[in-house]
């Protein structure tokens, strides 16, 4: 009893420097990145919970895919908070800390080893990697699939030790609540047989093919989902496995980003948000990427009798890492991303946590030297994570960190110029703008340039630039004759500079492509004008 209430003061702890690290996220707005259309002008969502919210989570109308846990979440914060963010991105907080205090538990249920157990939650506590799954409201599905998936390994270490029909269903539920979150945790089962080989030993007490089916109904819960994702996609264009970017090239990427993920468990550089996917890679990058995977598997595979925390945490990075590293794609895909590192990291956290408490049996005294590094390395991710975390708090302070990171990102530059246009900076905005419109591609097609002249536009009528205004507003038309929105504006700049029948012709041709578009509509009311629309 004693040493159980030890535990769940290890795990209280634990969870407090968690959510002390994310504290101030609280004081954070949305940003201007899925977060309105997903969370905040989202009427399915916003209204709260309800019978019909409930129906809607579950059904296949989502937006983009099926995470019906990430979206009752979602709808649970708001009947709490309301629209206020501070209350989602406590939420948050606490979910991440809760995991974090899960994922200590469930290792020390399997292993019984207080120390490495507890330098790998805490690794998962303060990576600056998480950052990113945690400040950004839309990402809840991603740190819910760690809430649930550490839940599940808790679950499953009792399961393993006294096997019954009760705990199954335990591990049943939580794995179907976790792959629920998101698709990309179906690996889940999978990653249960890894276990059952280290640390549970369970292939020296059951055969393969005992412990093999005793997952088969973990895998249809996978298959479900993977099912229900493909389905909810269609109306967005669903899963691309073929077409936009060549296959190869997908191949090379997956490759050259693992090894990235590697890089970025010892130094993360900062908030990315989108990294652009190649048009091509040079020859060397994706072959020097397979040789360096190949020699850290042979190396894990050489001492997997000594060290098997090596080769299943590895292998729990890959298995985790394969749903996300962009061979199948949806929507704009990055090249690779912070969130997508949630669950693939806890395999290398392991790995990294039982090597370095091994040191202290080989007798060299190198324990105290690893043990010092360890502490100071932790203590820079705590403070990285912190300062990191400070660089989602608004919109400008965001883009602005994020295009420094990421200077050739398209999406990037435009949001900050979204963002430096809200906060009255339209000077700023203007050289964001034409940033963007730098990195245009003929693959992008009339559409996003368009926008981009429309935005820019924008940016120089804020900034009392009538002139450029009128250029990149009929650049804009130019590009997309039916843009409305680019008429109206257009419209305007007539009407500032005198010439109102040239604004008028503007607005009646805003309402000609658009007869709904209010704005048209009270531009030329105020022009004493409105009996002129056209019908």
């Amino acid at each position: 009893m004693q040493n159980s209430r030890a535990l769940i003061l290890w795990a209280i702890g634990l969870g407090l420097i968690s959510f002390g690290l994310y504290w101030q996220t609280m004081h954070f707005g949305a940003v201007n990145l899925d977060d309105p259309w997903y969370l905040v002008s989202n009427p399915q969502v916003n209204q709260g919970l309800s019978w019909q919210a409930v129906k809607h989570a579950f059904g296949p109308e989502q937006a983009t895919y099926w995470h019906p846990m990430a979206t009752l979440s979602a709808m649970t914060d708001f009947s709490l908070f309301g629209p206020r963010p501070g209350g989602h991105h406590f939420s948050s907080a606490l979910i991440h800390a809760a995991t974090a205090a899960l994922f200590f538990l469930a290792l020390h249920a399997m292993t019984r080893q207080l120390w490495s157990s507890l330098l790998a939650a805490l690794l998962f506590a303060v990576h600056p990697i998480n950052v990113e799954a945690v400040c950004w409201l839309t990402q809840r599905k991603t740190i819910l699939t760690g809430l649930f998936c550490a839940a599940a390994l808790l679950s499953y270490a009792h399961y393993a030790r006294k096997p019954g029909f009760l705990r199954y269903l335990w591990v049943f539920a939580l794995t179907g609540f976790c792959v629920m979150s998101k698709p990309s945790a179906a690996p889940l089962p999978v990653a249960l047989l890894l276990i059952d080989y280290w640390p549970l030993q369970r292939f020296s007490q059951s055969s393969p093919v005992r412990l093999i089916l005793e997952k088969i109904p973990l895998l249809c819960l996978s298959l479900g989902t993977m099912i229900m994702t493909y389905i909810t996609g269609l109306p967005y264009g669903g899963l691309n496995l073929v077409q936009g970017v060549p296959v190869m090239l997908r191949l090379e990427n997956a490759f050259v980003a693992t090894i990235v993920y590697l890089g970025k468990f010892f130094y993360s550089m900062g908030p990315t948000v989108y990294v652009p996917f190649p048009d091509a890679l040079p020859f060397w990058k994706p072959v020097l990427a397979i040789l360096a995977l190949a020699a850290m598997t042979a190396l894990a595979l050489r001492f997997c009798k000594k060290a098997p925390q090596l080769i299943v945490g590895l292998l729990w990075f890959l298995i985790f890492l394969t749903p996300v590293i962009g061979v199948i794609q949806a929507g704009v895909f990055p090249a690779w991303a912070d969130r997508y590192a949630y669950l693939p990291y806890w395999g290398l956290y392991i790995a990294a946590a039982w090597t370095l408490f091994s040191l202290k049996k080989t007798g060299f005294g190198l324990e105290k030297l690893a043990s010092a590094l360890a502490a100071v390395w932790i203590c820079l991710l705590g403070f990285s994570a912190w300062t990191q975390a400070g660089a989602w708090a608004n919109d400008v302070a965001l883009f602005s960190r994020a295009v420094r990171n990421v200077p050739n990102s398209l999406m990037l530059r435009h949001n900050y110029g979204v963002a430096l246009m809200g906060s009255g900076r339209y000077a700023e905005a203007v050289d964001q703008y034409e940033k963007a419109l730098a990195l245009i591609s003929p693959e992008d097609g009339p559409g996003y340039p368009a926008y981009l002249r429309f935005s820019l536009g924008n940016a120089h009528l804020g900034n009392k630039d009538a002139a450029s205004a009128e250029l990149e507003y009929k650049a804009a038309i130019a590009l997309a004759p039916r843009f409305f929105q680019a008429y109206n504006n257009l419209g305007l700049v007539y009407w500032g500079r005198g010439l109102e029948n040239k604004a008028q012709a503007c607005f009646n041709k805003a309402l000609e492509i658009n007869p709904n578009f209010q704005d048209a509509k009270n531009n030329l009311e105020d022009m004493g004008r409105s009996g002129e629309a056209p019908n």
